[in-house]
């Protein structure tokens, strides 16, 4: 059991602007800067049974430290060279520094000889990354009716990442060599897309395209070079046909293929422990995952229903558990050999009343998947739900009262299953005249949102039970209120590098 609650501070900072150069042309510039500190103490008691007749009992004393620091300039170029066509060219410069510094004090107990013994565990973790990502896009607008897109983009991602892990050993510190590494990470991504739309007067809208992105992953170590050195090229293809029946009425059809990265954080080599001989660590052998999706759609004014189809290949499953060789239970991203989903969405939205409107939305799904990492490899099946709820209440012309919630049943995560979770949340509103507004809002009132993950798997003999409560329940009092011209026009300056900053935060 371990009470894991942290501190967390942010601060950031964002500036831009945007400078015509010519008549139908404009520079655009950006500046981004965050800080971001989680802090954390936390005791963990651990009861190990070693065996039938004996225990291990500890208490971990833990210190954790995780500095998070960044900075962004961008320039975005944007043009209208012609009244059918636009340019827009983008480049980014993103810089990231992690540390993460831990402390890990044990007092370990053996109850059959009455023993105990004392053992400290200290982690340092460095982690710079860099990113220049450069973005090309050409729109022409052939007829009214068909419009054609073509652009490229690429992106040089450097990564290097420190990790020292020491033990405390007759009175000195000694180097853990099996947890300490020191890695570096390059990937190159060169990527070029065409795309075409078309809508018809008889309301046909079509849109196609395809996108090849090539990429290059080399990773090496202190000690290896070349760990990781893999070179790959995929098509995307796309298709989206959409028929409208009448004004609120409409059937639509779409595939796509689409390719969903690690993170540089499941990447990059890390460690922290959860109990003496529990703990996470990075994986660099992991592969993207590559997924084929089709969708059926029907629309019918507050009614939508959807039919989906999803397979997965290598699909990155994250917090995944495993014994290693010394016994030790270790979570960490694994790739899977396939997820298959198959989905069932129906939405509607409707009034009980004038004052009353509710929207609520069902899916049902199926889910299959099978392992690639374990001896030997797993299948796993689930019949799984969601449903949300929302109602809005306008009790006058100024003042209303919201209620929501939502419900998820069991559902396949990794060689795991994550338990139903559901959260009821409220708030009430009040606007007074043109330009102010009061909320009152609480979410999770019976705090139920919270993660249980099970793992039982017989053949290799791993059972595992988790309950991560990762939220706090918040009562929220807000006033806003409208100041200044609200006519003014907000300058938006655009950035080509939205996907890096997803990995690497």
């Amino acid at each position: 059991m371990s009470r894991r609650k942290a501190i967390t501070t942010v601060q950031s900072i964002r500036a831009g602007t945007e400078v015509p150069i010519a008549k139908n042309s404009s520079l655009g510039f950006l500046f981004t800067a965050s800080m971001n500190k989680w802090d954390m103490n936390a005791l963990t008691h651990d009861i190990n049974h070693a065996a039938a007749d004996s225990s291990v009992i500890t208490d971990m004393k833990i210190r954790e430290v995780n500095n998070w620091r960044s900075a962004t300039g961008g320039i975005n170029f944007q043009s209208k060279p012609g009244s059918k066509s636009d340019i827009t060219v983008d480049l980014d410069y993103i810089f990231y520094t992690n540390n993460n510094p831990s402390d890990y004090n044990n007092a370990v107990y053996y109850p059959a000889d009455n023993r105990n013994v004392n053992d400290k565990i200290d982690v340092s973790k460095h982690t710079p990354m860099t990113f220049v990502v450069g973005k090309f896009d050409y729109v022409y607008n052939l007829t009214p009716t068909l419009t054609v897109e073509t652009g490229l983009k690429g992106v040089l991602s450097r990564l290097d990442n420190k990790v020292r892990v020491s033990r405390w050993n007759n009175d000195s510190w000694m180097v853990d060599p099996v947890l300490t590494s020191d890695a570096d990470l390059t990937e190159n991504i060169g990527a070029a897309y065409f795309s075409a739309k078309w809508q018809s007067k008889k309301g046909v809208h079509l849109s196609a395209g395809m996108r090849y992105e090539h990429t290059h992953t080399y990773i090496s170590t202190s000690t290896v070079r070349g760990v990781i050195d893999r070179r790959y090229g995929n098509f995307f293809p796309s298709v989206f046909i959409k028929k409208d029946i009448d004004k609120e009425k409409d059937i639509s059809f779409s595939y796509s293929r689409r390719i969903t990265r690690p993170t540089f954080r499941d990447i990059a080599p890390f460690v922290f422990f959860w109990s003496p001989n529990t703990f996470s660590s990075g994986n660099t052998s992991l592969w993207p995952s590559i997924s084929d999706g089709v969708r059926a759609g029907y629309h019918s004014g507050p009614w939508i229903l959807i039919l989906q189809y999803n397979h997965s290949s290598n699909e990155i499953s994250f917090f995944q558990p495993e014994i290693d060789n010394a016994g030790n239970l270790i979570y960490k991203s694994q790739n899977l050999r396939y997820l298959n989903t198959l989905n069932f969405t129906n939405s509607f939205s409707f009034n009980v009343a004038p004052w009353w409107e509710v929207q609520t939305n069902f899916t049902g799904q199926y889910q299959t998947a099978r392992t690639n990492h374990l001896e030997p490899n797993a299948s796993l099946s689930v019949y799984n739900v969601n449903i949300n709820v929302s109602n809005q209440v306008k009790l006058t012309k100024d003042f209303l009262i919201e209620i929501s919630g939502f419900y998820q049943s069991r559902s396949v995560f990794g060689i795991s299953e994550f338990m139903p979770l559901g959260s009821l949340n409220a708030g009430i509103q009040k606007k007074f005249g043109n330009n102010g507004i009061l909320r009152l809002a609480m979410d999770d009132i019976f705090y139920n949102n919270y993660w249980r993950v099970i793992t039982n798997l017989q053949q290799i003999n791993l059972k595992s039970s988790i309950k991560y409560d990762w939220h706090n329940q918040f009562v929220r009092l807000t006033y806003s209120r409208t100041f200044g011209n609200g006519k003014l026009r907000t300058v938006q300056v655009q950035t080509g590098s939205e996907e890096e900053r997803s990995r690497a935060n």
